[in-house]
């Protein structure tokens, strides 16, 4: 499936414009800011920089894609469910450890 938008950063935040305009053209992002496209890659901190809530809105109901967060829906907390995913990934304690997990990183790392 091929989406009619891509992103760009821009003043802080990631705008979307339609993804047929190629490095250097100018164009506006769907919260109506003009900007000139730039390259698809982007910079570290950029890729953490928050959506632009206009142009998320506008670009879901465009895609037909429903709003996030969603009516009824709660963000993840720690559940007994959470829980249960994430005890198998503990650091096992000494008791059920392996004996020879009880080794140092170094050791491990020279093959000791």
């Amino acid at each position: 499936m091929t989406r009619s938008y891509k992103w760009q950063p821009h003043d802080g935040a990631r705008h979307a414009l339609a993804s047929s305009l190629a490095e250097g053209d100018p164009g506006s992002t769907l919260c109506g800011i003009e900007v000139t496209t730039k390259s698809d890659k982007w910079s570290e901190s950029e890729r953490c920089w928050p959506m632009c809530p206009a142009c998320d809105l506008a670009w879901r109901e465009k895609e037909q894609i429903l709003p996030w967060p969603r009516e009824g829906m709660q963000p993840a907390t720690e559940t007994a469910q959470i829980k249960q995913v994430i005890a198998p990934l503990a650091t096992p304690s000494a008791e059920t450890r392996p004996a020879n997990a009880s080794r140092s990183c170094e050791d491990a790392l020279h093959g000791a």
